[in-house]
């Protein structure tokens, strides 16, 4: 049998099933709608290859240019802009943290964007793209929000090192000063004495 999913999880994945245009087909062929795209004993992880690509699990009834091909097509699109975008904002926030820079606000930010590719990946069920599209633009805004985060938090990294620079620079200045004027007063002294 599938997969066992959380009580609370089946509902809603089985609400969005049922407003969908595959239930009633898929009602007439007496199959369960779980078991004929995610499988029956080797359940297909859910992934964003199931809606396109050779192996898509839409592709089995769907032919490319079809407007069922066409919608999985997008909703899968859709995701891996997403995705990319989430893992553009990861990357540059690792490094801002790795530089030693606050970004904890923004961290927090991305846990938000991630769960809105979840909340895409569960509204697939109801095979609508405006149902996935509007999780996945609200988790695109939030990503733009927290990769200008993670930009501005390497910028100022890169201020604090040059002021840095400048600060040892005018250090090393100022004992090469020193070091010249006590080495002078000894010189004298030295001529003096």
């Amino acid at each position: 049998s599938v997969a066992a999913v959380c009580g609370t999880c089946h509902v809603l994945l089985e609400d969005l099933y049922n407003k969908s245009p595959h239930q009633p087909v898929f009602a007439t062929m007496g199959a369960a709608g779980c078991i004929v795209c995610h499988g029956n004993h080797a359940v297909l992880k859910p992934s964003m290859k199931m809606l396109a690509g050779p192996d898509a699990v839409c592709a089995q009834c769907h032919e490319p240019d079809s407007s069922g091909g066409q919608a999985a097509v997008e909703m899968a699109r859709l995701m891996n802009e997403l995705s990319s975008a989430l893992r553009r904002s990861d990357e540059i926030l690792n490094r801002a943290v790795s530089s030693g820079m606050e970004v904890s606000e923004a961290l927090l930010e991305q846990n938000e964007a991630r769960e809105t590719l979840v909340k895409a990946r569960v509204a697939v069920h109801e095979s609508r793209i405006a149902a996935v599209r509007q999780p996945v633009e609200q988790g695109l805004r939030i990503a733009a929000r927290t990769h200008r985060a993670g930009e501005f938090a390497l910028e100022e990294r890169n201020r604090r090192r040059i002021g840095l620079g400048v600060a040892l620079v005018t250090i090393v200045v100022t004992m090469f000063g020193l070091w010249l004027a006590i080495r002078t007063i000894e010189q004298r002294q030295a001529q003096r004495g």
